[in-house]
């Protein structure tokens, strides 16, 4: 038992280059609990309330939310299947259609949506735990705001250090904590009267509707799991081939969908009916487990900005040879993903054997078989 507990938690030395089968140890479930980490977070709630700021109907979002993550989830997952394959990361694998020095600015941009995602998970985090402080009769002042900053960024930056095996055991023994904590809130709103105006409508002409709803499907529908794209692979890449492509695929997809449906619907249901009060009126709502919630909040959003603020530093990074592009057999289009430059093949097979251009160090423009 011992050994088991050293090697969950032991330090995750690995780069971009491809993760070797005999350190693949990660498993569908697995998956699952660390991409619902992920999405169980404030920010969906006022994605959720969205469709109230747009003005339309509680059922009408409700579908807008549903059909729109059925569809961008999947796209979400297809990637992750990329990762389970290849055993690298996205920023790697974009260079298989972009090239090495192609891929530089799709590296950076993804490098600066890093960071903002950092400061956006970390700020409803620590206002909402400040909110359930002063519950407790503990002022919000410039000090209890300044000291849950530095608690909640301390414990992204040791996550972020350990990597990808601590993330994986935070979620493990945090997610399931966090979801009952969740079904409590939801409880509370569902069934309390006068929270939730189930028969709210649009009062917006036809045209303005129509753009209302292609907006919400853009930003919380189909557009959520895409957003979500850029990092598929960064997890996926510890499963080992033994596990089948379509258990990385649906694990991934139910920790996806799942939460981000969940909490996007409980935050539609409350703002139907609060609209502008909708911060102060879930406060309230959240009194009863206040206790347990400051636990929930302080692991929300923390946990996969860890891994955010690791991966950012290696998004510029000069790869490896054995990573400059991927994958020689078997990959997305069922065959995978051969790279050509100057006539020869380059890159890694699946089991990290660096071939072609890449042993003499050159990465050039790649293009799928």
């Amino acid at each position: 038992m011992a050994s088991e507990a050293r090697s969950e938690l032991r330090a995750d030395v690995h780069s971009i280059e491809p993760i070797p089968e005999s350190d693949k140890d990660s498993t569908g479930p697995q998956q699952m609990w660390i991409w619902a980490g992920a999405n169980i977070a404030p920010i969906n709630w006022a994605l959720g309330a969205l469709g109230i700021v747009l003005k339309l109907g509680l059922w009408e979002t409700i579908a807008v939310i549903v059909l729109g993550n059925l569809v961008g989830c999947a796209i979400f997952s297809a990637f992750t299947v990329m990762g389970h394959k290849t055993g690298v990361n996205q920023m790697v694998l974009s260079r298989s259609a972009f090239g090495r020095r192609g891929a530089y600015l799709p590296s950076a941009l993804m490098f600066l949506m890093t960071l903002g995602w950092i400061g956006v998970n970390t700020y409803f985090p620590v206002k909402i735990a400040v909110a359930i402080l002063v519950q407790f009769g503990i002022p919000d002042t410039w000090l209890t705001n300044f000291v849950v900053v530095t608690v909640v960024m301390v414990i992204q930056v040791l996550i972020g250090i350990y990597g990808f095996y601590a993330i994986r055991t935070f979620e493990k023994y945090t997610v399931p904590v966090t979801v009952v904590i969740m079904a409590l809130m939801s409880v509370l709103a569902w069934t309390r009267p006068g929270v939730v105006n189930w028969g709210l409508t649009s009062p917006l002409p036809p045209a303005a509707h129509f753009a209302m709803l292609t907006l919400l499907m853009t930003a919380i529908g189909v557009g959520w799991g895409i957003s979500w794209v850029t990092w598929a692979s960064d997890y996926s890449r510890f499963v080992p081939r033994t596990v089948s492509s379509s258990s990385v695929f649906w694990y991934s997809y139910l920790g996806m969908f799942v939460p981000t449906v969940w909490l996007a619907i409980l935050g539609l249901a409350v703002g139907a009916t609060l609209g502008s009060a909708i911060a102060s009126r879930t406060a309230r709502l959240m009194t009863p487990a206040a206790g347990l919630g400051l636990h929930a909040f302080g692991h929300l959003g923390a946990d996969h900005d860890a891994a955010d603020r690791r991966g950012a530093a290696e998004r510029l990074r000069e790869p490896d040879e054995s990573a400059l592009a991927v994958v020689e057999q078997e990959g997305v289009a069922r065959g995978g993903v051969r790279s050509t430059g100057r006539g020869r093949r380059h890159g890694t097979d699946l089991r990290g054997n660096t071939t072609g251009a890449a042993r003499a160090g050159r990465c050039g423009p790649a293009r799928s078989r």
